[in-house]
Formats: C-alpha cells, structure tokens, sequence
C-alpha cells in the first residue's frame, strides 16, 4: 500500500489549502474545501456546528464489527499573518525541499498527509478491521473550542487519536509522552470609591490588588518529577477610570495564567488563591473564577498499542528510534487525553519558522511521515497482518 501514497497529491492539496485563508474564526472555507474532497472520495462527512459559522467535519469508516477504532485528526486554524514575510502567505512557494506559506507546517501539512493516508486506507479497507475516521477541528490555536466539542460525538470512542501537529520526533521536536496542563483565572478586586484628594475615605482597588499580586508569587509550586514545577504569568491588570476622572478606583481586575503539572488540580491551586484574597488586611472584597481556556496535564505511556505501532513504524522509515519527552505546553490532546482520556499520538513533518513569518514545511521529511501515518494506522488497525 505504500506504493499507493501519492506526494505529488499531497502537495497540490497543500498549496490550495494555504490559499485558502482559516486564520482563526474563519474556519469555513478551509472545512468546506476537505468537506468536498472527502465527499469525491465516497465518503460520508458530518458537519458539527462550533460557534457561529464555524464548524468542525468529520467522517467514520467502519470496516469490520470487531477491531479498534483509530482516529486521524488536525485543527483548521491557523495564527494570523504577522509582518516580515517575503513570500505572499496565501500562495505556497517552493524553494528546494521547503514549500511556503502560512499554516503550511502549523498544520496544513499534516492535514494533507492524513487525508492522503485516509485515502489509501478506505481504499483497502477489505485488509483492515475496526473503524478510521478523519476529523478537522476549529479554534485549536485560541480556546480549542472544537477539540472540545468533538468528544461530544462518536469520537469520543476512539481508542486511539493520531494528531498531525508538526512534532517530527527528533531531538529539537520530541514527540509528546505528556503535557502540563494550564488554569486560567480572573480576580476581581472591589474597592470603595472617594475624592482622589481625600483616599483615605475610599479603598483603592488598584492598591489591593497589587499587594495580591505581591503576595501570590510568593505561593510555591508543585514539583512534579517529569515537569518540573508548573509557573505563572499575569496576563493583564485593568482598572480606574474609563474616563478621566479624580477619583480612587472602586474596581481592578486581574488575569493570570497558571501552568499546572500532574496531581495539580484546579480546585487546590484555586484555594490556594483565595487564601491570599480573604486575607483580612486586604480591605478590598475579591471575586475569584475559572475562566477558559483551561487544560488538564497528562501522562502517556509508551506501552500504548498506538504508540508501540508508532515507534514500529518509525523505526522501519527512519532506521532510528523517536526521541520523546514531557512538554510545557498545551495541545488539542489536552482534550483528547487529559479529558477524555483517548491516548493520543502527536506526530508530524518537519519545518522552519512555526508561528512567525516565512514558515514552511520539508518535503522530505513529509515523505516520511506519510509512510509512518500509514504503517502505524495499518498495524494498529491489522496488527496480525504483514503490509508492505
């Protein structure tokens, strides 16, 4: 079957995908592009509504009552275009082996790779047992909105997930054996309002707020073995007037962004928060919340049926074993593994410049990953059968 892969295909299908603009929330037209393309390949495409206009597309190809059910899956968004570019972004280029234009590592490529794959295999799928579906999400790279609503179908039963996320399994881009998870949280200070000339009268919000603030670095993290500790940002500090006026601020607001390891849930790291806030020499009263985006960490074994597949795989292609290790950082697996708790594979081409100006992808390296989607999905899904 893998004389079957087609990189010329690939290819092409890459180019018209870049020039299709799904910076994010604008989704549509990119989803209706792999909607028609799966259409022309026999298949039949669901469309679930996200928000607004934007929805994610998935299909289910059921080859035999017994056998696991494998999903290929990527997100439709890309960053917006930002300045430096050389090239148009919406137009792909190829210079020697990097072909590029914006989305065409992060993850344009690897949507095409997977749709190239998805199309051999439904195309032998008389060899196969189980069940493969492709999905496409939206809002991967703002609040993964769409990862989110997609374990609301029958991807949900998915007993593995192989995501096209540019993570080639070299040493510069290990492959993921888990992730940190991350809180985000809104703390509103209310003060009491006065003539500025006369503060001691009111309660400045502002002031309050900047002695939690002081107090909550202070707060020590969790040391998690294979994380490390998780970290912290303040994201924004808003308050006083709208409009120029001398009077002490009655209301700040805070957003803070907090990296969580394993064992680290959001409730404890939330009491812990509301510890400094009702302390009793902070005369301002404090709101505390969960807002989104939020993410749960994860662990992934090796000793996954996906990943022993996977790392069979590799090896064959590359003669090498695939570096992996424990990221700082969040993904659309967050959802499928650290909630949903499907085992998830993140493997994809290499690339230069991933969320900057000029970013491209290696054709030769997604030469490569396309034999490895193939031989990975085909042993998962036939363990007992010998593909060449």
């Amino acid at each position: 079957m893998i004389n079957e892969l087609n990189l010329k295909n690939v290819i092409n299908n890459l180019s018209e995908m870049i020039a299709i603009d799904s910076t994010t929330g604008k989704e549509q037209k990119l989803a209706e592009w792999i909607t028609d393309y799966l259409i022309d390949l026999g298949v039949r495409v669901k469309l679930q509504k996200v928000a607004g206009k934007r929805q994610n597309i998935y299909t289910i190809c059921h080859f035999s009552d017994e056998g696991p059910f494998l999903t290929f899956n990527g997100h439709l968004d890309t960053i917006p275009v930002v300045d430096g570019w050389k090239t148009n972004p919406f137009q792909a280029e190829l210079h020697k082996d990097c072909l590029f234009g914006l989305g065409s590592w992060d993850m344009k490529s690897g949507l095409a790779a997977l749709l190239e794959v998805f199309r051999v295999l439904i195309s032998n799928g008389e060899a196969l047992k189980g069940t493969i579906a492709f999905s496409a999400v939206v809002d991967e790279e703002a609040y993964s909105l769409g990862a989110k609503a997609l374990m609301q179908t029958e991807i949900a039963n998915s007993d593995a997930i192989i995501i096209g996320e540019p993570w080639f399994g070299d040493k510069k881009r290990p492959i993921f054996s888990g992730s940190t998870g991350k809180l985000l949280y809104e703390v509103i200070a209310k003060g009491k309002a006065a003539h500025a000339f006369e503060p001691g009268k009111g309660i400045s919000a502002i002031d309050d707020m900047v002695k939690f603030l002081n107090k909550l670095e202070k707060l020590p993290f969790k040391n998690h073995s294979l994380f490390g500790k998780g970290n912290q940002c303040v994201l924004k500090v808003a308050g006083g007037f709208k409009q120029y006026s001398l009077l002490v601020p009655e209301e700040c607001t805070a957003i803070i962004n907090r990296l969580t390891v394993p064992g680290e849930s959001a409730e404890e790291v939330l009491d812990k928060i509301k510890t400094i806030a009702l302390d009793n020499r902070l005369p301002s009263r404090f709101k505390i919340r969960r807002i989104d985006p939020s993410y749960e960490p994860y662990i992934l074994s090796k000793e996954e049926p996906i990943f022993l597949k996977f790392i069979n795989a590799y090896q064959r292609v590359l003669h090498r074993l695939p570096n992996f290790a424990y990221h700082r950082m969040i993904t659309d697996a967050n959802i499928y593994t650290g909630l949903a708790r499907i085992p998830t594979l993140i493997f994809g081409p290499e690339g230069n410049s991933i969320h900057m100006a000029n970013e491209c992808v290696y054709l030769n390296s997604l030469k490569a990953v396309l034999k490895i989607y193939l031989l990975t999905a085909l042993n998962f899904l036939s363990p007992d059968t010998e593909f060449e």
